[in-house]
C-alpha cells in the first residue's frame, strides 16, 4: 500500500543519509591521519580512493587521480595484497580505459572542477538523485 511504500522510501533515504555521511567521515579521518603521521601511506591512500570513488567518480575525479599517482609510487606490489591492487588498477583503468573516457573526464580532473559551478552542480545532482534535498 501507499504507507507502506513511503515507509520503505524513507527507510533508503536514511540509508543513502547514512552512507553519504559515511563516505565524508571517512575522508576526514583519513585526512586527519596523514596530518598525524605527516605523510600518508599504502593503506590511506587505498581508502581514500575507495570511498571518493564510492561517492562519486565524477566529482572526485581530480583527488582520485592524484591519489592514485603516490599510491603506485609507494605500494609495493609484491607486499600488498593482490585483490586491493587490483582494485586500484581497475579504478585507474575507469578513467583512461580508451580515448572517450580520457577526453570525457579530463574537464572533472581540473584541480577547481569541485569548487566550479559545474562542480557544485555534479553535487547537486548527486544529491537530488538520491532524493537528499
Amino acid at each position: 500500500n501507499a504507507e507502506d511504500a513511503y515507509i520503505n522510501a524513507a527507510k533508503i533515504s536514511s540509508g543513502v543519509n547514512k552512507q553519504i555521511d559515511w563516505y565524508n567521515s571517512c575522508l576526514n579521518y583519513l585526512d586527519k591521519s596523514e596530518k598525524t603521521l605527516g605523510q600518508s601511506n599504502s593503506k590511506i591512500l587505498y581508502l581514500k580512493i575507495k570511498s571518493m570513488f564510492g561517492f562519486s567518480p565524477l566529482y572526485y575525479s581530480y583527488d582520485i587521480d592524484t591519489a592514485l599517482k603516490p599510491f603506485f609510487k609507494v605500494t609495493d606490489v609484491s607486499k600488498y595484497p593482490t585483490e586491493k591492487y587490483a582494485e586500484m588498477i581497475e579504478i585507474k583503468g575507469y578513467f583512461t580505459s580508451n580515448e572517450k573516457n580520457i577526453s570525457f573526464f579530463k574537464e572533472y580532473k581540473a584541480p577547481d572542477y569541485k569548487n566550479s559551478s559545474e562542480g557544485n552542480l555534479c553535487r547537486a545532482e548527486i544529491y537530488l538523485r538520491n532524493d537528499l534535498y
